[in-house]
């Protein structure tokens, strides 16, 4: 998201330099004169000038797309509502939410800091809960607390500054106690401009189980903000602060805690009925935008989100190739301009889908990659169509393309997974067998190894898959391939060698012994593996389908019964082991899937866009 214009640079090929004047004729007002003399603004802390693209894009909304969003089906509300929408995904992607059911528009970070009061603080403040704040604060992040202390009875702690101007950490720890319920601290001051470290805080209000609100609003123009990375439960900032129109802002709020608040507000929009006896509420996070938005503060947050024919008609392709992925909405276009569109897309490593019905859609339909037409289109578009729908539902290619990219992740679980456990028994292999007495295991168990380990793989075609796995496109890529083969496969190597010290040198097993504990210990690990790397997030929020887990846990259970069942045991050389060692085989195989859980959590957050 980037309300103001980037810097101008020289003609390519020379050194790149920050050019003022072409800055300052972005932004309109600073053409004016005051007292004879060229405007020079520095009031941007309270607030900032707005760059001619955010100007344009709300006239543009204005005298050619104006509609209530959400509520009509004419081509007007459908447009707005399209970039209302895109504006939240930009809002989402610029902050790193994890969904758009996180990011709320509001009037400004003075209404977020109220909605959380009220929503989430009300219902859950008792009297004598404490709320911390700092003396950093804006007024806005005091007065909304000290009205909900009067209506709760809570009491708001104040954390001291250092004479450097700095957050007093040690005296915040000391403000902490089993009552605390909220910290709201500003990430940058408003007044001294001091930038709080507040990762350090908000690791400390985890320890303690104290949910975190930040005010971004000096923070969002200045740095590079990711919710994520900063685990804070809620973030708010405001547009005009950061060259956007003014009455709109932006809350971020755990989906989790989102979902349990009440509505702040009722009205229009924020609900799916209404009778005289009940309401029933709309979801996330529509249920906190009560009656009409500021549609048009949304966009120019946006300002790019929108493109005409007459803008495209003055662009290269190379422009085009840049501007075409950032905008949600192209308008008075002609045919060869659709088709411009299409191979921008293209060009820039998007496969496109084009919808026409009309003569003029021939050309985009020729050079999508999925052309997609209706029963009752013209003939020229049918015959240029790929897809021609019988019925005017999109709904059957959204389950088909939905079906694809689940088949697809599932594929890329079942090579990520496989090749990292070859690449680790490979090593493993490499480094140990020369040195061990005897085969780690035998012909026969291999074999049984082997195929007790590919029940549960052949399921993971059936595999449930994340929804953000689902939401985009994913992509082949061979060289996260190879770096995910070797940081996994070579934790798998590291367990696998721990195995054979224990049972080598603590238990000083026999060839019999031996084999059946790695048997084990190996067949576990592959087990437990793929219920581990099978999601991106933590394993233990992610539910498997039903056949990969009940067939995971079957083959678990025969494991560990194999040595103690005859005459199978006897048959493919397996000897019971002694409850020990049983033990740490299993203490290993549990060290493994904590092992491979943190370097999980390391491998994708190391990869996550910022």
């Amino acid at each position: 998201m980037s309300a103001a214009p980037a810097p101008a640079v020289q003609a390519q090929g020379a050194e790149r330099a920050f050019d003022v004047e072409a800055v300052r004729r972005e932004f309109p007002v600073l053409a004016r004169e005051v007292n004879g003399k060229p405007l020079c603004y520095l009031d941007n802390a309270a607030s900032s000038q707005r760059p001619r693209s955010v100007i344009d894009a709300i006239s543009r909304y204005y005298e050619t797309t104006h509609a209530n969003v959400h509520r009509g089906v004419h081509r007007l509300s459908q447009e707005a509502t399209d970039l209302f929408e895109g504006a939240r995904e930009t809002v989402r992607r610029f902050v790193n939410a994890r969904s758009t059911r996180e990011i709320v528009f509001v009037r400004g970070t003075t209404e977020a800091i109220n909605l959380v009061a009220q929503s989430y603080g009300r219902p859950r403040l008792q009297p004598g809960d404490e709320i911390v704040v700092s003396w950093l604060e804006h007024h806005a992040n005091i007065v909304p607390w000290q009205m909900l202390c009067e209506q709760t009875g809570a009491v708001l702690r104040v954390i001291p500054i250092t004479p450097g101007g700095e957050v007093d950490f040690e005296a915040f720890r000391g403000l902490l106690s089993d009552r605390t319920r909220l910290l709201a601290l500003a990430h940058v001051s408003n007044a001294l401009g001091t930038v709080v470290p507040v990762e350090q805080f908000i690791r400390e209000a985890r320890r303690h189980g104290i949910p975190v609100l930040l005010d971004g609003a000096q923070a969002v123009p200045h740095l590079a903000v990711d919710v994520q990375a900063l685990d804070c439960d809620f973030y708010c900032f405001s547009g005009h602060k950061m060259c956007g129109p003014t009455g709109i802002g932006v809350l971020y709020g755990r989906e989790s805690l989102l979902a349990a608040m009440p509505p702040w507000q009722g009205g229009g929009d924020m609900i799916l009925a209404v009778s005289f006896e009940r309401s029933v509420y709309n979801e996330l996070p529509y249920k906190f935008e009560a009656g009409t938005p500021h549609i048009a503060g949304a966009i120019g947050l946006d300002p790019k989100a929108m493109l005409t024919g007459e803008a495209i008609a003055g662009l290269r392709d190379e422009a085009l190739w840049h501007l075409a992925e950032r905008t949600d909405l192209f308008v008075e276009v002609d045919p060869q301009q659709k088709e411009r569109i299409v191979r921008a897309l293209q060009r820039t490593g998007h496969s496109v889908g084009y919808l026409g019905d009309g003569i003029n859609d021939a050309p985009a339909l020729h050079a999508a990659d999925v052309g997609i037409s209706v029963d009752q289109a013209v003939d020229v578009a049918r015959e240029s169509a790929d897809v021609v729908l019988l019925r005017p539902d999109l709904d059957v290619l959204r389950r088909g393309v939905d079906d694809g990219r689940r088949t697809f992740a599932n594929t890329l679980k079942y090579i990520y997974i496989t090749t990292s456990a070859n690449f680790g028994n490979m090593m493993s292999m490499a480094l140990a067998t020369p040195l061990l007495p005897f085969l780690p295991l035998a012909a026969k168990q291999i074999l049984l190894n082997n195929f007790l380990s590919d029940l549960p793989a052949i399921a993971i075609a059936t595999d449930s898959v994340d929804a953000e796995r689902v939401a985009r496109a994913q992509r082949w890529d061979v060289v996260e391939v190879k770096r995910f083969m070797v940081v996994f496969g070579l934790v798998s190597t590291v367990f696998d060698l721990l195995t054979f010290f224990v049972l080598l040198r603590v238990f000083d097993a026999t060839e019999s012994v031996f084999q059946t504990g790695w048997f084990l210990v190996s067949l576990l690990t592959e087990l437990a593996v793929v219920l581990v790397l099978r999601t991106h997030g933590p394993a233990l929020r992610s539910m498997p389908a039903p056949l990969l887990l009940w067939t995971s846990i079957a083959v678990t259970v025969l494991a560990v019964a194999v040595p103690f069942i005859e005459p199978f045991a006897r048959v493919f050389g397996f000897v019971a082991l002694p409850w020990p060692l049983l033990g740490a085989m299993i203490a290993i195989v549990v060290g493994y899937v904590l092992a491979t859980e943190f370097a999980k959590r390391r491998f994708y957050r190391d990869r996550e866009p910022r």
